[in-house]
């Protein structure tokens, strides 16, 4: 590589990082200006790609199972994998309301103003739950109306 070429990147490299901020919010402009294009051009991506999507889908899942729940459990609840098998030794792998066993992996319930953990529950639970929108009072007259 020639000493000029050499130059040149330094000094594109060092501009970029001195208007980070402005390169980004011009490429977020971008997007929203041309967002159906993106999506129609995504859509046909995934039309015509579709088994080879699954393959690598297949595969990336197979072989990071285990790194990307621990991931998504950090970085959604922030509970480590250690944190996530003593909530469940604590339940007794049972759901947190029902009291049934699990048979699949069990749903974090979480407080969704503060983000605390609040147990472990099955999908019907939590799907209870939620189309209660975590509110008390809506559950204190499910509970008269029973």
């Amino acid at each position: 590589m020639t000493r000029n070429l050499k130059k040149k990147r330094a000094t594109r490299r060092a501009w970029t990082l001195a208007n980070r901020e402005k390169l980004r919010a011009s490429a977020r402009a971008w997007r929203h200006k041309n967002k159906d294009d993106i999506r129609r051009k995504r859509k046909n991506y995934r039309i015509a790609n579709r088994e080879r999507l699954k393959k690598w889908q297949k595969n990336y899942h197979r072989k990071n199972k285990d790194k990307t729940r621990a991931y998504w459990l950090l970085t959604k609840y922030g509970l480590t994998p250690d944190q996530f098998q003593k909530l469940l030794l604590k339940q007794k792998d049972c759901c947190g309301i029902c009291r049934e066993k699990f048979y699949k992996i069990p749903h974090i319930d979480h407080c969704h103003k503060i983000g605390k953990v609040r147990g472990l529950l099955c999908a019907h639970c939590n799907q209870g739950l939620g189309h209660f929108r975590d509110s008390k009072k809506c559950l204190r007259r499910a509970l008269k109306y029973l």
